[in-house]
C-alpha cells in the first residue's frame, strides 16, 4: 500500500513539473564542446620548417590521428554540438629525415 502511494506522489510531482516548463529547458540546452588539439593561429605559426618531430609533439602533442606514413603527422580540432560533430580544423605536418618540411593547414 505504501509502495502504491510512493508511486502516485511521485507522478504528481513529474506532471506538475512537466507543465512549468522544465523539460524543455532541458531540451534547449546546446551542448557543444570541441575535442583533439588546439589548434589556434598562434600555436600551428609556431611550428616552423626545420623542427624536429619531438619539438613539434612537445608544441602540439601526440598526432591524435594515424597516418598511414611513418613521416606525417596528422592533427584534428573539432567541435561536438548537440545533434552532430564535425572537423573544426586540420594540420598535416610532414617531414624529411625527422625534421618538418612540410605544414598543411585545413581549415573546415
Amino acid at each position: 500500500m505504501k509502495k502504491l502511494m510512493y508511486k502516485a506522489i511521485a507522478s504528481i510531482i513529474l506532471i506538475s513539473l512537466s507543465g512549468c516548463g522544465i523539460t524543455n529547458y532541458l531540451n534547449n540546452y546546446n551542448f557543444h564542446t570541441t575535442q583533439g588539439q588546439n589548434l589556434s593561429k598562434k600555436i600551428v605559426d609556431s611550428i616552423k620548417p626545420g623542427m624536429s618531430k619531438a619539438k613539434v609533439i612537445e608544441i602540439l602533442g601526440k598526432p591524435i590521428k594515424k597516418s598511414l606514413h611513418k613521416n606525417r603527422f596528422e592533427y584534428i580540432e573539432y567541435r561536438i554540438d548537440k545533434t552532430k560533430a564535425y572537423i573544426k580544423n586540420r594540420l598535416i605536418v610532414k617531414f624529411k629525415n625527422d625534421f618538418v618540411f612540410e605544414i598543411i593547414k585545413l581549415d573546415d
